[in-house]
């Protein structure tokens, strides 16, 4: 998609093809790549379920489809609410929702529009 076709409310580009790489609009309007620095200490996890959501865009992932998905050989969540943590931090908690219900089997987290 051209630089010209996207809306002007996007901010953040999202590269699946080879390594995950998610690029900012910067203020002269260009996209700049955001460096595995800017993701911090749990950046791995970060990608890592950013990776995961963007392959269910709209629908809600729990949070134990992405413990079972991204680390089967564990039962501590700690690595998702971590990795959701740093996730929110670089992209922008606004595009994170998450869905807490009653019953811990409906919780869920979904991904808000990217481009």
């Amino acid at each position: 998609m051209k630089d010209d076709q996207l809306s002007p409310g996007c901010q953040i580009r999202v590269y699946l093809l080879g390594t995950l790489e998610v690029a900012r609009r910067t203020e002269a309007n260009d996209w700049q790549v955001l460096p595995k620095s800017a993701w911090g200490k749990y950046g791995k996890a970060a990608r890592r379920i950013l990776g995961r959501l963007l392959a269910a865009p709209g629908r809600r992932v729990g949070q134990g489809r992405l413990l079972d998905d991204l680390w089967p050989e564990t039962d501590s969540k700690g690595n998702v609410d971590n990795g959701l943590m740093a996730l929110r931090a670089v992209i922008g908690e606004e595009l994170i929702q998450t869905i807490q219900k009653p019953n811990p089997f409906l919780d869920g987290i979904i991904l808000e529009a990217l481009c």
